[in-house]
């Protein structure tokens, strides 16, 4: 196999398993402003894949149908097992 060309460097290389990941500092944000944007950006896509995961679960749909607490708590393990945390509402 040849070598690829690159525009930038190869700064660091990861080895997953069978995998190898390079680097490349051309994609590497640099300042602030560009970091922030990155960030911006993973936020806005975490919440979109997070709140679809909530509108899909049918638990979460009974857990906020539930009419008592005690069907809310019994509901709770279930939520936990599908990835999501509740906190208790404070007054």
């Amino acid at each position: 196999m040849g070598q690829q060309e690159y525009e930038g460097k190869i700064v660091a290389t990861y080895k997953y398993g069978n995998s190898l990941c390079h680097v490349n500092d051309k994609y590497i944000a640099k300042t602030p402003e560009e970091r922030e944007k990155v960030l911006s950006s993973y936020y806005r896509t975490a919440w979109s894949i997070w709140k679809r995961r909530m509108a899909e679960s049918e638990v979460v749909r009974a857990f906020h149908q539930a009419k008592t607490e005690a069907e809310r708590d019994e509901l709770l393990p279930l939520l936990e097992a599908e990835g999501f945390m509740v906190v208790p509402r404070t007054s």
